[in-house]
């Protein structure tokens, strides 16, 4: 989660270093659907552990944290080599092919981690329904 800010400043900056594959600049919208997610369901486990329940963590919590991994750790490959490629003057078949995998390899990875994102955080809401109403 706290990487999605330095994320989305790095993606801000003048010039085009900063930009993402396919994405460009890192929206705010996704920024602010991870950590309203993380807040939410933290709030939530906290009411629910306050009256003795436990609001577990689900299999699409889980395979969304593997997504945003792949695209973190992706983000931080992507500018390490760029900020490198800049400096060496890199050029040529092979860095330009591996631009366009990583490239779209990170940005697959973010568009699927915004989908598990909102789809865990509607399992996550479904589940303390159930346990607000006495019947999870």
């Amino acid at each position: 989660m706290a990487t999605f800010v330095p994320f989305y400043i790095l993606s801000h900056r003048p010039g085009s270093f900063g930009a993402l594959p396919i994405w460009g600049t890192l929206p705010l919208w996704i920024v602010l659907v991870v950590l309203g997610r993380e807040v939410l369901i933290t709030l939530l486990r906290t009411w629910a552990a306050h009256r003795g329940r436990v609001l577990p963590a689900g299999r699409a919590g889980k395979y969304k944290a593997v997504v945003q991994n792949v695209f973190i750790g992706s983000a931080i490959l992507w500018y390490a080599l760029r900020s490198r490629a800049l400096e060496d003057h890199w050029t040529g078949l092979v860095w330009d092919g591996w631009q366009a995998f990583h490239g779209a390899v990170l940005a697959t990875s973010l568009a699927i981690a915004v989908v598990l994102t909102v789809y865990s955080m509607i399992v996550y809401l479904r589940s303390w329904r159930g346990l607000a109403r006495g019947t999870g």
